[in-house]
């Protein structure tokens, strides 16, 4: 399956390492699938010297394509979306 999207930083400070993860279900509810994938949003580099463009700004709006493969001899009939993120001084 794949999935598109924006995601949205509604908050009032910036959230490091934004990433949307995507399951997929059966009839029973037993997980088909999952995956995830980080946004393209702003350069930051950390005290640590770490270096990632998955950080999102208050206001600020990114997209996402995100494709997660369904196991073999499964079905997917439902799905969820979870954003997480993480908050770095």
């Amino acid at each position: 399956r794949i999935f598109s999207g924006t995601v949205t930083n509604n908050g009032f400070r910036r959230a490091d390492f934004v990433r949307v993860i995507g399951n997929l279900f059966d009839q029973t509810t037993s997980n088909t699938g999952k995956d995830s994938v980080f946004v393209k949003g702003t350069r930051i580099v950390y005290e640590s010297k770490v270096i990632a463009d998955t950080a999102l700004e208050p206001g600020e709006v990114a997209s996402y394509s995100l494709t997660v493969p369904i196991k073999k001899g499964k079905r997917a009939d439902y799905h969820t979306m979870d954003i997480h993120w993480e908050q770095t001084n």
